[in-house]
Protein backbone atom coordinates (compact mmCIF):
# COMPACT_ATOMS: atom_id res chain seq x y z
CA UNK A 1 0.00 0.00 0.00
CA UNK A 2 2.85 2.35 0.85
CA UNK A 3 4.42 1.78 -2.56
CA UNK A 4 1.15 2.66 -4.25
CA UNK A 5 0.95 5.86 -2.26
CA UNK A 6 4.50 6.71 -3.27
CA UNK A 7 3.77 6.26 -6.96
CA UNK A 8 0.55 8.29 -6.69
CA UNK A 9 2.39 11.14 -4.99
CA UNK A 10 5.13 11.02 -7.63
CA UNK A 11 2.57 11.30 -10.46
CA UNK A 12 0.71 14.02 -8.60
CA UNK A 13 3.90 16.03 -8.30
CA UNK A 14 4.49 15.93 -12.05
CA UNK A 15 0.87 16.81 -12.81
CA UNK A 16 0.99 19.62 -10.27
CA UNK A 17 4.04 21.01 -12.03
CA UNK A 18 2.28 20.95 -15.42
CA UNK A 19 -0.89 22.59 -14.09
CA UNK A 20 1.19 25.22 -12.34
CA UNK A 21 2.64 26.44 -15.67
CA UNK A 22 -0.90 26.97 -17.01
CA UNK A 23 -2.07 29.11 -14.08
CA UNK A 24 -3.38 32.58 -14.68
CA UNK A 25 -0.81 35.23 -13.58
CA UNK A 26 -3.46 36.76 -11.35
CA UNK A 27 -3.87 33.60 -9.23
CA UNK A 28 -1.65 33.13 -6.14
CA UNK A 29 1.31 30.70 -6.50
CA UNK A 30 0.69 27.68 -4.30
CA UNK A 31 4.20 26.22 -4.79
CA UNK A 32 5.12 26.74 -1.14
CA UNK A 33 1.96 24.91 -0.05
CA UNK A 34 2.83 21.96 -2.31
CA UNK A 35 6.40 22.00 -1.05
CA UNK A 36 5.25 21.74 2.57
CA UNK A 37 2.92 18.88 1.63
CA UNK A 38 5.76 16.98 -0.04
CA UNK A 39 7.99 17.32 3.02
CA UNK A 40 5.20 16.14 5.34
CA UNK A 41 4.37 13.18 3.10
CA UNK A 42 8.00 12.09 2.78
CA UNK A 43 8.65 12.47 6.51
CA UNK A 44 5.62 10.30 7.30
CA UNK A 45 6.63 7.65 4.76
CA UNK A 46 10.19 7.45 6.02
CA UNK A 47 8.88 6.28 9.40
CA UNK A 48 7.26 3.24 7.77
CA UNK A 49 8.35 0.13 5.93
CA UNK A 50 9.07 1.74 2.56
CA UNK A 51 11.99 0.80 0.32
CA UNK A 52 14.67 3.46 0.15
CA UNK A 53 14.67 3.39 -3.64
CA UNK A 54 10.93 4.11 -3.68
CA UNK A 55 11.48 7.17 -1.48
CA UNK A 56 14.31 8.32 -3.77
CA UNK A 57 11.98 7.95 -6.75
CA UNK A 58 9.48 10.35 -5.19
CA UNK A 59 12.26 12.83 -4.38
CA UNK A 60 13.47 12.68 -8.01
CA UNK A 61 9.93 13.38 -9.23
CA UNK A 62 9.55 16.31 -6.84
CA UNK A 63 12.85 17.85 -7.94
CA UNK A 64 12.07 17.35 -11.63
CA UNK A 65 8.69 19.01 -11.16
CA UNK A 66 10.38 21.99 -9.51
CA UNK A 67 8.47 21.55 -6.25
CA UNK A 68 11.71 21.39 -4.20
CA UNK A 69 15.21 22.68 -5.01
CA UNK A 70 18.33 20.57 -5.36
CA UNK A 71 19.70 21.33 -1.89
CA UNK A 72 16.57 20.17 -0.09
CA UNK A 73 16.23 17.19 -2.44
CA UNK A 74 19.79 16.11 -1.60
CA UNK A 75 19.17 16.47 2.14
CA UNK A 76 16.07 14.26 1.91
CA UNK A 77 18.03 11.74 -0.21
CA UNK A 78 20.66 11.64 2.56
CA UNK A 79 17.95 10.95 5.14
CA UNK A 80 16.53 8.20 2.92
CA UNK A 81 19.94 6.51 2.60
CA UNK A 82 20.52 6.95 6.34
CA UNK A 83 17.47 4.77 7.08
CA UNK A 84 19.30 1.57 6.13
CA UNK A 85 22.29 0.11 7.93
CA UNK A 86 24.63 0.23 4.91
CA UNK A 87 23.71 3.77 3.88
CA UNK A 88 25.04 5.96 6.70
CA UNK A 89 28.39 6.60 5.00
CA UNK A 90 26.67 7.57 1.74
CA UNK A 91 24.30 9.87 3.63
CA UNK A 92 27.21 11.50 5.44
CA UNK A 93 29.08 12.09 2.18
CA UNK A 94 26.04 13.85 0.70
CA UNK A 95 25.67 16.11 3.75
CA UNK A 96 29.37 17.00 3.86
CA UNK A 97 29.20 17.99 0.18
CA UNK A 98 26.12 20.13 0.92
CA UNK A 99 28.09 22.06 3.56
CA UNK A 100 30.39 23.23 0.75
CA UNK A 101 27.47 24.82 -1.14
CA UNK A 102 28.28 28.50 -1.93
CA UNK A 103 26.21 31.10 -0.04
CA UNK A 104 24.61 28.45 2.16
CA UNK A 105 21.99 30.06 4.39
CA UNK A 106 22.32 29.60 8.19
CA UNK A 107 18.92 27.86 8.27
CA UNK A 108 20.02 25.26 5.70
CA UNK A 109 23.42 24.87 7.38
CA UNK A 110 21.67 24.14 10.68
CA UNK A 111 19.49 21.42 9.06
CA UNK A 112 22.53 19.74 7.49
CA UNK A 113 24.68 19.91 10.65
CA UNK A 114 21.86 18.53 12.79
CA UNK A 115 21.53 15.45 10.58
CA UNK A 116 25.32 14.99 10.42
CA UNK A 117 25.35 14.85 14.23
CA UNK A 118 22.76 12.05 14.03
CA UNK A 119 24.82 10.11 11.44
CA UNK A 120 27.96 10.39 13.59
CA UNK A 121 25.97 9.11 16.56
CA UNK A 122 24.91 6.04 14.53
CA UNK A 123 28.57 5.09 14.01
CA UNK A 124 29.69 6.10 17.52
CA UNK A 125 31.96 8.73 15.93
CA UNK A 126 32.46 10.88 19.04
CA UNK A 127 34.97 13.22 17.38
CA UNK A 128 32.72 13.84 14.37
CA UNK A 129 29.66 14.39 16.56
CA UNK A 130 31.45 17.00 18.65
CA UNK A 131 32.96 18.72 15.60
CA UNK A 132 29.59 19.13 13.89
CA UNK A 133 27.80 19.64 17.21
CA UNK A 134 29.92 22.68 18.11
CA UNK A 135 29.25 24.17 14.67
CA UNK A 136 25.53 23.47 15.07
CA UNK A 137 25.49 25.24 18.45
CA UNK A 138 27.18 28.32 16.94
CA UNK A 139 24.74 28.45 14.00
CA UNK A 140 21.71 28.12 16.31
CA UNK A 141 23.01 30.97 18.44
CA UNK A 142 23.51 33.13 15.34
CA UNK A 143 19.89 32.40 14.37
CA UNK A 144 18.72 33.44 17.83
CA UNK A 145 17.46 29.90 18.54
CA UNK A 146 19.90 28.39 21.10
CA UNK A 147 17.25 26.02 22.51
CA UNK A 148 17.23 24.07 19.23
CA UNK A 149 20.80 22.93 19.98
CA UNK A 150 20.01 21.60 23.46
CA UNK A 151 19.32 17.96 22.37
CA UNK A 152 22.60 17.92 20.41
CA UNK A 153 24.41 19.24 23.48
CA UNK A 154 22.94 16.29 25.39
CA UNK A 155 24.33 13.90 22.76
CA UNK A 156 27.73 15.57 23.20
CA UNK A 157 27.37 14.72 26.89
CA UNK A 158 26.97 11.06 25.91
CA UNK A 159 30.25 11.32 23.97
CA UNK A 160 31.98 12.69 27.09
CA UNK A 161 30.80 9.65 29.05
CA UNK A 162 32.15 7.28 26.39
CA UNK A 163 35.68 8.75 26.67
CA UNK A 164 35.69 8.39 30.46
CA UNK A 165 34.33 11.77 31.61
CA UNK A 166 31.22 10.26 33.16
CA UNK A 167 30.42 13.00 35.67
CA UNK A 168 30.82 15.86 33.15
CA UNK A 169 28.78 14.03 30.53
CA UNK A 170 25.85 13.18 32.80
CA UNK A 171 25.74 16.74 34.15
CA UNK A 172 25.56 18.07 30.59
CA UNK A 173 22.68 15.73 29.68
CA UNK A 174 20.70 16.42 32.85
CA UNK A 175 21.20 20.18 32.45
CA UNK A 176 19.73 19.92 28.93
CA UNK A 177 16.69 18.05 30.30
CA UNK A 178 16.23 20.69 33.00
CA UNK A 179 16.23 23.52 30.45
CA UNK A 180 13.60 21.81 28.29
CA UNK A 181 11.33 20.74 31.15
CA UNK A 182 10.87 24.33 32.20
CA UNK A 183 9.12 25.33 28.96
CA UNK A 184 5.76 24.62 27.31
CA UNK A 185 4.91 23.65 23.73
CA UNK A 186 5.44 20.79 21.29
CA UNK A 187 9.03 21.80 20.46
CA UNK A 188 10.05 21.36 24.11
CA UNK A 189 8.11 18.09 24.42
CA UNK A 190 9.79 16.64 21.32
CA UNK A 191 13.27 17.88 22.28
CA UNK A 192 12.78 16.61 25.85
CA UNK A 193 11.95 13.11 24.58
CA UNK A 194 15.07 13.04 22.38
CA UNK A 195 17.23 14.32 25.24
CA UNK A 196 15.91 11.64 27.61
CA UNK A 197 16.74 9.05 24.95
CA UNK A 198 20.34 10.34 25.06
CA UNK A 199 20.30 9.82 28.83
CA UNK A 200 18.91 6.28 28.41
CA UNK A 201 21.55 5.36 25.80
CA UNK A 202 24.21 6.65 28.20
CA UNK A 203 22.83 4.51 31.04
CA UNK A 204 23.04 1.51 28.69
CA UNK A 205 26.72 2.32 27.97
CA UNK A 206 27.34 2.53 31.72
CA UNK A 207 25.30 -0.66 32.39
CA UNK A 208 23.13 1.29 34.86
CA UNK A 209 20.06 -0.58 33.67
CA UNK A 210 17.59 0.20 36.46
CA UNK A 211 18.23 3.94 36.00
CA UNK A 212 16.73 3.52 32.50
CA UNK A 213 13.26 2.71 33.87
CA UNK A 214 12.28 6.10 35.40
CA UNK A 215 13.67 8.00 32.39
CA UNK A 216 11.63 5.87 29.97
CA UNK A 217 8.54 6.04 32.20
CA UNK A 218 8.78 9.84 32.09
CA UNK A 219 8.68 9.72 28.27
CA UNK A 220 5.54 7.57 28.36
CA UNK A 221 3.88 9.85 30.93
CA UNK A 222 4.55 13.00 28.89
CA UNK A 223 3.22 11.36 25.72
CA UNK A 224 0.02 10.34 27.51
CA UNK A 225 -0.56 13.94 28.62
CA UNK A 226 0.15 15.21 25.10
CA UNK A 227 -2.22 12.67 23.49
CA UNK A 228 -5.01 13.63 25.91
CA UNK A 229 -4.63 17.40 25.38
CA UNK A 230 -2.72 18.17 22.14
CA UNK A 231 -4.13 21.71 21.92
CA UNK A 232 -2.08 22.71 24.97
CA UNK A 233 1.12 21.92 23.03
CA UNK A 234 0.30 23.81 19.83
CA UNK A 235 3.16 26.09 18.77
CA UNK A 236 5.00 27.09 15.59
CA UNK A 237 7.32 24.06 15.60
CA UNK A 238 7.84 22.74 12.03
CA UNK A 239 7.67 19.19 13.42
CA UNK A 240 4.24 19.62 15.02
CA UNK A 241 2.17 16.62 13.77
CA UNK A 242 -1.34 17.15 12.51
CA UNK A 243 -4.38 15.25 13.73
CA UNK A 244 -3.70 12.44 11.23
CA UNK A 245 -0.02 11.94 12.16
CA UNK A 246 -0.32 12.47 15.92
CA UNK A 247 -1.24 8.85 16.82
CA UNK A 248 1.77 7.61 14.85
CA UNK A 249 4.09 10.02 16.68
CA UNK A 250 2.80 8.94 20.09
CA UNK A 251 2.94 5.24 19.15
CA UNK A 252 6.53 5.57 17.83
CA UNK A 253 8.07 7.10 20.94
CA UNK A 254 5.88 5.16 23.39
CA UNK A 255 7.03 1.91 21.77
CA UNK A 256 10.68 2.96 22.02
CA UNK A 257 10.29 3.79 25.71
CA UNK A 258 8.64 0.38 26.33
CA UNK A 259 11.50 -1.33 24.48
CA UNK A 260 14.05 0.46 26.66
CA UNK A 261 12.26 -0.65 29.85
CA UNK A 262 12.03 -4.23 28.55
CA UNK A 263 15.78 -4.28 27.89
CA UNK A 264 16.56 -2.75 31.30
CA UNK A 265 14.65 -5.43 33.21
CA UNK A 266 15.94 -8.23 30.97
CA UNK A 267 19.55 -7.10 31.45
CA UNK A 268 19.01 -7.14 35.23
CA UNK A 269 17.63 -10.69 35.07
CA UNK A 270 14.11 -9.53 36.04
CA UNK A 271 12.43 -11.61 33.35
CA UNK A 272 8.89 -11.41 34.75
CA UNK A 273 8.89 -7.59 34.62
CA UNK A 274 10.61 -7.61 31.22
CA UNK A 275 7.92 -9.84 29.71
CA UNK A 276 5.17 -7.51 30.98
CA UNK A 277 6.65 -4.56 29.10
CA UNK A 278 7.50 -6.67 26.07
CA UNK A 279 3.82 -7.57 25.82
CA UNK A 280 2.91 -3.88 25.98
CA UNK A 281 5.51 -3.13 23.29
CA UNK A 282 4.11 -5.80 20.99
CA UNK A 283 0.71 -4.10 21.07
CA UNK A 284 2.14 -0.98 19.38
CA UNK A 285 2.20 -0.43 15.63
CA UNK A 286 5.93 0.30 15.72
CA UNK A 287 6.64 -3.20 17.00
CA UNK A 288 5.50 -4.61 13.64
CA UNK A 289 8.07 -2.56 11.69
CA UNK A 290 11.62 -3.66 10.90
CA UNK A 291 13.00 -0.88 13.09
CA UNK A 292 10.82 -1.98 16.00
CA UNK A 293 11.94 -5.60 15.71
CA UNK A 294 15.55 -4.47 15.54
CA UNK A 295 15.13 -2.43 18.72
CA UNK A 296 13.59 -5.28 20.74
CA UNK A 297 15.91 -8.02 19.40
CA UNK A 298 18.46 -7.51 22.19
CA UNK A 299 15.73 -8.22 24.75
CA UNK A 300 14.73 -11.37 22.87
CA UNK A 301 18.27 -12.66 23.31
CA UNK A 302 18.31 -11.88 27.04
CA UNK A 303 14.88 -13.50 27.52
CA UNK A 304 15.94 -16.74 25.83
CA UNK A 305 13.88 -16.33 22.61
CA UNK A 306 16.84 -17.65 20.63
CA UNK A 307 15.02 -18.87 17.50
CA UNK A 308 13.40 -15.45 17.13
CA UNK A 309 16.78 -13.72 17.50
CA UNK A 310 18.59 -15.88 14.98
CA UNK A 311 15.75 -15.65 12.44
CA UNK A 312 15.63 -11.87 12.65
CA UNK A 313 19.40 -11.45 12.41
CA UNK A 314 19.44 -13.66 9.31
CA UNK A 315 17.14 -11.01 7.82
CA UNK A 316 19.07 -8.05 9.27
CA UNK A 317 22.71 -8.94 8.54
CA UNK A 318 22.61 -8.57 4.72
CA UNK A 319 21.43 -4.97 5.11
CA UNK A 320 24.84 -3.89 6.36
CA UNK A 321 26.64 -4.99 3.22
CA UNK A 322 30.38 -4.43 3.70
CA UNK A 323 29.95 -1.51 6.11
CA UNK A 324 30.18 -3.48 9.36
CA UNK A 325 32.53 -1.27 11.42
CA UNK A 326 29.70 -0.08 13.68
CA UNK A 327 28.68 -0.64 17.29
CA UNK A 328 25.23 -1.89 16.20
CA UNK A 329 26.85 -4.66 14.14
CA UNK A 330 29.02 -5.65 17.13
CA UNK A 331 25.90 -5.84 19.32
CA UNK A 332 24.26 -8.09 16.73
CA UNK A 333 27.27 -10.46 16.76
CA UNK A 334 27.24 -10.63 20.57
CA UNK A 335 23.51 -11.42 20.62
CA UNK A 336 24.02 -14.08 17.92
CA UNK A 337 26.71 -15.69 20.10
CA UNK A 338 24.39 -15.64 23.11
CA UNK A 339 21.53 -17.18 21.12
CA UNK A 340 23.72 -19.87 19.51
CA UNK A 341 25.16 -20.78 22.91
CA UNK A 342 21.64 -20.99 24.35
CA UNK A 343 20.71 -23.42 21.55
CA UNK A 344 23.74 -25.58 22.39
CA UNK A 345 25.52 -24.76 19.10
CA UNK A 346 28.88 -24.07 20.72
CA UNK A 347 31.07 -23.95 17.61
CA UNK A 348 28.73 -21.46 15.97
CA UNK A 349 28.67 -19.43 19.19
CA UNK A 350 32.47 -19.49 19.30
CA UNK A 351 32.66 -18.14 15.75
CA UNK A 352 30.41 -15.20 16.66
CA UNK A 353 32.41 -14.62 19.86
CA UNK A 354 35.63 -14.37 17.84
CA UNK A 355 34.09 -12.02 15.27
CA UNK A 356 32.63 -9.90 18.08
CA UNK A 357 35.99 -9.69 19.88
CA UNK A 358 37.81 -8.77 16.67
CA UNK A 359 35.29 -6.06 15.73
CA UNK A 360 35.30 -4.64 19.28
CA UNK A 361 39.09 -4.37 19.14
CA UNK A 362 38.88 -2.50 15.83
CA UNK A 363 36.23 -0.13 17.17
CA UNK A 364 38.38 0.59 20.22
CA UNK A 365 41.49 1.08 18.11
CA UNK A 366 39.65 3.54 15.84
CA UNK A 367 39.10 5.77 18.87
CA UNK A 368 42.85 6.27 19.30
CA UNK A 369 44.71 8.61 21.57
CA UNK A 370 45.05 11.41 19.03
CA UNK A 371 41.32 11.35 18.33
CA UNK A 372 40.44 11.59 22.01
CA UNK A 373 42.96 14.35 22.62
CA UNK A 374 41.54 16.32 19.68
CA UNK A 375 38.04 15.78 21.06
CA UNK A 376 39.02 16.92 24.55
CA UNK A 377 40.94 19.91 23.17
CA UNK A 378 37.89 21.13 21.26
CA UNK A 379 35.61 20.61 24.22
CA UNK A 380 38.03 22.37 26.59
CA UNK A 381 38.46 25.24 24.13
CA UNK A 382 34.69 25.75 24.09
CA UNK A 383 34.55 25.62 27.89
CA UNK A 384 37.49 28.02 28.22
CA UNK A 385 35.91 30.42 25.75
CA UNK A 386 32.70 30.51 27.78
CA UNK A 387 34.66 30.89 31.04
CA UNK A 388 36.65 33.80 29.58
CA UNK A 389 33.46 35.55 28.50
CA UNK A 390 32.03 35.15 32.01
CA UNK A 391 35.19 36.55 33.57
CA UNK A 392 35.11 39.60 31.27
CA UNK A 393 31.48 40.31 32.19
CA UNK A 394 32.29 39.99 35.89
CA UNK A 395 35.30 42.30 35.56
CA UNK A 396 33.20 45.01 33.90
CA UNK A 397 30.36 44.62 36.37
CA UNK A 398 32.27 45.04 39.62
CA UNK A 399 35.68 45.41 41.18
CA UNK A 400 34.49 44.47 44.60
CA UNK A 401 35.41 40.78 44.28
CA UNK A 402 38.48 41.26 46.48
CA UNK A 403 36.30 42.40 49.38
CA UNK A 404 34.63 39.00 49.47
CA UNK A 405 37.86 37.01 49.32
CA UNK A 406 37.98 36.25 53.02
CA UNK A 407 34.35 35.15 53.04
CA UNK A 408 35.05 33.03 49.97
CA UNK A 409 38.01 31.40 51.72
CA UNK A 410 35.80 30.53 54.68
CA UNK A 411 33.21 29.03 52.33
CA UNK A 412 35.94 27.01 50.62
CA UNK A 413 37.07 25.61 53.98
CA UNK A 414 33.51 24.61 54.78
CA UNK A 415 33.09 23.04 51.35
CA UNK A 416 36.40 21.24 51.76
CA UNK A 417 35.14 19.75 55.02
CA UNK A 418 31.92 18.67 53.33
CA UNK A 419 33.86 17.16 50.42
CA UNK A 420 36.15 15.23 52.76
CA UNK A 421 33.14 13.84 54.59
CA UNK A 422 31.58 12.92 51.25
CA UNK A 423 34.78 11.16 50.12
CA UNK A 424 34.90 9.16 53.36
CA UNK A 425 31.24 8.21 52.91
CA UNK A 426 31.78 7.20 49.27
CA UNK A 427 34.74 5.00 50.20
CA UNK A 428 32.68 3.23 52.84
CA UNK A 429 29.88 2.68 50.33
CA UNK A 430 32.39 1.40 47.74
CA UNK A 431 33.79 -1.13 50.21
CA UNK A 432 30.29 -2.30 51.02
CA UNK A 433 29.49 -2.45 47.29
CA UNK A 434 32.59 -4.49 46.55
CA UNK A 435 31.62 -6.93 49.30
CA UNK A 436 28.06 -7.14 48.00
CA UNK A 437 29.28 -7.68 44.43
CA UNK A 438 31.57 -10.49 45.59
CA UNK A 439 28.69 -12.19 47.41
CA UNK A 440 26.42 -11.83 44.35
CA UNK A 441 29.13 -13.20 42.09
CA UNK A 442 29.52 -16.26 44.31
CA UNK A 443 25.75 -16.84 44.40
CA UNK A 444 25.51 -16.44 40.63
CA UNK A 445 28.35 -18.89 40.11
CA UNK A 446 26.64 -21.44 42.35
CA UNK A 447 23.53 -21.14 40.18
CA UNK A 448 25.53 -21.35 36.98
CA UNK A 449 27.48 -24.36 38.26
CA UNK A 450 24.16 -26.16 38.80
CA UNK A 451 23.28 -25.71 35.14
CA UNK A 452 26.79 -25.80 33.67
CA UNK A 453 27.78 -27.61 30.53
CA UNK A 454 27.92 -30.93 32.44
CA UNK A 455 30.72 -32.30 30.36
CA UNK A 456 29.26 -31.32 26.99
CA UNK A 457 31.28 -33.35 24.51
CA UNK A 458 31.44 -30.39 22.14
CA UNK A 459 34.00 -28.71 24.44
CA UNK A 460 36.24 -31.75 24.22
CA UNK A 461 36.13 -31.55 20.42
CA UNK A 462 37.42 -27.96 20.32
CA UNK A 463 41.02 -27.19 19.39
CA UNK A 464 43.33 -25.52 21.93
CA UNK A 465 42.78 -22.12 20.27
CA UNK A 466 39.01 -22.56 20.18
CA UNK A 467 38.87 -23.70 23.81
CA UNK A 468 40.99 -20.72 24.89
CA UNK A 469 38.66 -18.33 23.04
CA UNK A 470 35.63 -19.95 24.70
CA UNK A 471 37.17 -19.72 28.18
CA UNK A 472 38.36 -16.16 27.52
CA UNK A 473 34.83 -15.10 26.60
CA UNK A 474 33.36 -16.80 29.70
CA UNK A 475 35.93 -15.25 32.07
CA UNK A 476 35.63 -11.72 30.66
CA UNK A 477 31.87 -11.62 29.96
CA UNK A 478 30.84 -13.12 33.31
CA UNK A 479 33.51 -11.12 35.25
CA UNK A 480 34.97 -14.33 36.69
CA UNK A 481 38.35 -12.57 36.92
CA UNK A 482 37.00 -10.32 39.72
CA UNK A 483 37.33 -13.25 42.17
CA UNK A 484 40.93 -13.55 43.44
CA UNK A 485 40.30 -17.27 44.04
CA UNK A 486 39.80 -18.03 40.33
CA UNK A 487 42.33 -20.68 39.29
CA UNK A 488 42.70 -23.76 37.15
CA UNK A 489 40.83 -25.95 39.65
CA UNK A 490 37.79 -23.66 39.47
CA UNK A 491 37.69 -23.95 35.66
CA UNK A 492 38.11 -27.73 35.91
CA UNK A 493 35.11 -28.00 38.26
CA UNK A 494 32.95 -25.53 36.35
CA UNK A 495 33.48 -26.86 32.83
CA UNK A 496 34.38 -30.48 33.62
CA UNK A 497 37.73 -30.28 31.85
CA UNK A 498 41.02 -31.90 32.81
CA UNK A 499 44.00 -30.03 34.22
CA UNK A 500 46.05 -30.87 31.12
CA UNK A 501 43.27 -29.69 28.75
CA UNK A 502 43.03 -26.26 30.39
CA UNK A 503 46.80 -25.88 30.62
CA UNK A 504 47.20 -26.69 26.92
CA UNK A 505 44.46 -24.21 25.92
CA UNK A 506 46.39 -21.33 27.49
CA UNK A 507 49.98 -22.45 26.80
CA UNK A 508 49.43 -23.58 23.17
CA UNK A 509 46.15 -21.98 22.09
CA UNK A 510 46.77 -18.41 23.26
CA UNK A 511 49.47 -15.71 23.23
CA UNK A 512 49.76 -16.18 27.00
CA UNK A 513 52.05 -18.68 28.68
CA UNK A 514 49.53 -19.67 31.32
CA UNK A 515 46.11 -19.02 32.85
CA UNK A 516 47.78 -16.88 35.54
CA UNK A 517 49.43 -14.66 32.89
CA UNK A 518 46.13 -14.21 31.08
CA UNK A 519 44.24 -13.34 34.30
CA UNK A 520 46.91 -10.81 35.23
CA UNK A 521 46.50 -8.93 31.92
CA UNK A 522 42.68 -8.98 32.06
CA UNK A 523 42.64 -7.75 35.64
CA UNK A 524 45.18 -4.97 34.93
CA UNK A 525 43.26 -3.69 31.90
CA UNK A 526 40.00 -3.59 33.84
CA UNK A 527 41.79 -1.85 36.72
CA UNK A 528 43.03 0.78 34.27
CA UNK A 529 39.46 1.43 33.11
CA UNK A 530 38.20 1.74 36.69
CA UNK A 531 41.05 4.09 37.67
CA UNK A 532 40.06 6.36 34.78
CA UNK A 533 36.24 6.18 34.99
CA UNK A 534 35.72 5.90 38.79
CA UNK A 535 37.90 8.54 40.49
CA UNK A 536 35.86 8.22 43.71
CA UNK A 537 37.15 4.66 44.26
CA UNK A 538 40.38 4.20 46.22
CA UNK A 539 43.23 2.27 44.61
CA UNK A 540 42.81 -0.57 47.13
CA UNK A 541 39.10 -0.80 46.25
CA UNK A 542 39.97 -0.99 42.54
CA UNK A 543 42.51 -3.74 43.23
CA UNK A 544 39.95 -5.78 45.20
CA UNK A 545 37.18 -5.27 42.58
CA UNK A 546 39.49 -6.53 39.83
CA UNK A 547 40.45 -9.72 41.65
CA UNK A 548 43.86 -8.91 43.17
CA UNK A 549 44.45 -10.56 46.52
CA UNK A 550 46.50 -7.64 47.90
CA UNK A 551 47.18 -3.99 47.17
CA UNK A 552 50.95 -4.53 47.07
CA UNK A 553 50.61 -7.30 44.45
CA UNK A 554 48.35 -5.05 42.37
CA UNK A 555 50.74 -2.07 42.59
CA UNK A 556 53.76 -4.21 41.65
CA UNK A 557 52.07 -5.86 38.64
CA UNK A 558 50.52 -2.55 37.47
CA UNK A 559 53.91 -0.80 37.53
CA UNK A 560 55.53 -3.68 35.65
CA UNK A 561 52.82 -3.74 32.92
CA UNK A 562 52.11 -0.04 32.38
CA UNK A 563 55.44 1.50 33.47
CA UNK A 564 53.35 3.74 35.76
CA UNK A 565 52.13 3.40 39.31
CA UNK A 566 48.31 3.33 39.73
CA UNK A 567 48.44 6.86 41.16
CA UNK A 568 50.50 8.15 38.20
CA UNK A 569 48.14 6.45 35.75
CA UNK A 570 45.04 7.97 37.40
CA UNK A 571 46.64 11.43 37.08
CA UNK A 572 47.41 10.91 33.37
CA UNK A 573 45.11 8.18 31.92
CA UNK A 574 45.83 9.31 28.33
CA UNK A 575 49.29 7.68 28.65
CA UNK A 576 47.60 4.24 28.54
CA UNK A 577 48.09 3.37 24.86
CA UNK A 578 51.75 4.52 24.89
CA UNK A 579 52.67 2.32 27.82
CA UNK A 580 50.86 -0.97 27.14
CA UNK A 581 53.29 -3.72 26.35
Amino acid sequence: MFKSVLHIIGLALIMASCSHSAQSPSRPDNRDIKKDSVFQALSAMMLGEVDTEEVISVIDSAETAGVIDNLHAQLIRAKAYGRRESGSLQARSICEDLLKTPHLSPENEADILEYLCYLCRLRTDDLGEVEYGLRFVDVCESLGDPMRAVPVQADMGSSLVRIGREEDGLLKIKDAIRKLDGEKGFFYLDAGIKTRKSLIRTYIDLKRYLDIVPAAQEIISRLEVYAANPEAYADDSPNLPGDHNRPGYVDFYTAQALAFITYAYAAEGMKKEAKVYKARFEKTRYSKTFGGRKMISGSWALLGEYDRVLSFYDELEPRWGTDTLTRDYAVMLENRALAAKGKGRLKEALDYMQRYSSLTDKLNDSRNKAMIQDYVAKYQYQEQKMALEREMVQARRSRSIALGASAGALVCLILLGIILQYVILVRRKNKALVSQISENVLLQREKEDASALNGNPELSSLSDAQLFEYLRYEIVTNHLYSDSRLDRQYLMDRYHLSKERIGSAFSHGSPYQSLAAFLNVVRLKNAAKMLSSSPEMSISDVASACGFSSGSLFARNFKQYFALTPTEFRQNPSSYKDTVK
